[in-house]
């Protein structure tokens, strides 16, 4: 065997990921000639025993998984920062992102090793027909690790963070007020969508950040890169931020109406903007419970999109 730096980290990533699985779950037991299809497995432990084979791939994040001696699976084994015990066949690849395998002397194994972020102890009496590719990260000349720690570590100093929200907050305002100024109806549409029906607009925003990324990426690991799968993650992310900028807009209403001043769509796009940055940045920083707030709020602002089918239908509130 020999290690091979060409296969990058994000190749060895995607042959994880593409592995078409079905969640079918095994577990430890007597040796009975089982065959099973192709496992998804997510945490806890999975053992394969003798006799036992699995007809497809495994694809395993955060699990323990024991092949054992007689085991075999026909297709790759592919694991996300995982633990594997192997000492059967597989007919594929093992692919592995950070974590620790084991691969004992009775393993048969007629494809390659491919590992990022990895320790792997491989018996010198298994057999390993393909290569061992292990991919390393590239040292900059000139820089050891901790130069390159420390560079990291600079960026969240408080001038650079600062720099950063500055940047996301002039991104955001900017896409805002483009939105805004290009589609002034449909934005209002998506306003009128969550306005007076906050409640429905949270629960299905809630339901489509939930299911819809996770449709997506199955359709797009059993169908190939299936276009459904792309697209609808797309129209997605486009909601999400349509939203953002619905509940922007909706914000600058209310504060100028409060003051008792009538403003253009498009100040009052650039102030909500601003106000809404402001404050999602500051309940960032509040650890889990910032991610929880900020994914409500988000979800109202999908839910507007939603409700005007993407800013065509204007929903009378409830």
């Amino acid at each position: 065997m020999k290690a091979r730096q060409g296969k990058t980290a994000a190749t060895i990533l995607l042959v994880i990921f593409l592995a078409g699985c079905v969640p079918a779950l095994f577990t430890s037991g007597a040796s009975d000639g089982s065959v099973y299809p192709s496992q998804f497995l997510i945490g806890e432990t999975y053992i394969l025993e003798s006799g036992e084979w699995i007809e497809g791939d495994i694809v395993g994040i955060g699990t323990n998984l024991t092949i054992r001696q007689g085991a075999r699976v026909t297709g790759d084994i592919s694991l996300v920062g995982s633990v594997l015990d192997m000492a059967g066949e597989t007919d594929g690849d093992i692919n592995v992102f950070a974590g620790t395998s084991v691969v004992r002397g009775t393993a048969f194994i007629r494809g390659d090793i491919n590992q990022v972020s990895h320790q792997a102890l491989i018996d010198p009496n298994a057999r390993i027909l393909g290569e061992s590719n292990t991919y390393i990260f590239p040292n900059i000349p000139g820089e050891g690790l901790g130069k390159g720690v420390n560079t990291f570590i600079n960026l969240f100093r408080p001038a650079n963070w600062i720099g950063l929200l500055a940047g996301r907050l002039f991104l955001f305002v900017l896409t805002a007020l483009l939105v805004v100024s290009l589609f002034p109806e449909p934005t209002k549409r998506v306003v009128a969508g969550m306005e007076g029906n906050l409640a429905p607009a949270w629960g299905v925003g809630i339901i489509c950040l939930l299911v819809l990324p996770f449709v997506s990426i199955i359709l797009i690991i059993t169908i190939c890169l299936s276009p459904i799968g792309l697209i609808l993650l797309l129209l997605l992310i486009a909601s999400y931020i349509w939203g953002w900028i619905g509940l922007s807009f909706l914000l600058g209403q209310r504060l100028f109406s409060w003051l008792g001043l009538e403003q253009s769509n498009e100040i009052c796009t650039v102030a909500g903007a601003v106000a809404t940055t402001v404050f999602t940045m500051l309940i960032g920083f509040i650890p889990l419970i910032g991610f929880l707030l900020n994914l409500m709020i988000s979800s109202i602002g999908l839910g507007g999109v939603v409700f005007s089918r993407f800013g065509t239908y204007n929903r009378k509130p409830d």
